[in-house]
């Protein structure tokens, strides 16, 4: 009984540790085409995430995007050092089970911030957080 309850306590604490350590990304990009018959410059894109309505992502959702980026301390025998910069805001068009589908809310602006990100837009892999 007792091999029993250890055996249980552990699977329980695996899917725990499992659930919490999903990292939630924009996977996809997809952008509308310029047929030349467009006079503004902006170009719609739809940024796909692994984020559904099973992690409580429903239509009108806004999410926060992060992205990683890994810098090395030189001074301290080149020990890896990761952080997050906001970069905007996405609102959920779409959400099914497992994924969703977002555009652009908001874009932090780079002025008056000394961090230069390339390219200054959302892009696959960066990050996602519930706003």
């Amino acid at each position: 009984m007792k091999h029993l309850r250890l055996t249980l306590i552990i699977l329980i604490s695996l899917i725990i540790s499992e659930v919490r350590s999903k990292e939630y990304i924009i996977f996809s990009v997809e952008h509308q085409l310029d047929m030349g018959h467009k006079k503004n410059d902006e170009t719609f894109k739809n940024f796909f995430i692994n984020m559904g309505k099973t992690q409580g992502v429903t239509k009108g959702t806004k999410l926060r995007v992060l992205r990683k980026t890994i810098k090395k301390n030189q001074l301290d025998n080149d020990k890896e050092y990761q952080t997050f910069i906001p970069i905007g805001v996405v609102k959920v068009i779409h959400s099914d089970e497992y994924s969703s589908i977002a555009i652009k809310d908001e874009v932090f602006s780079e002025s008056g911030s000394s961090i230069i990100l390339s390219p200054n837009s959302f892009m696959i892999g960066d990050v996602i957080k519930v706003n």
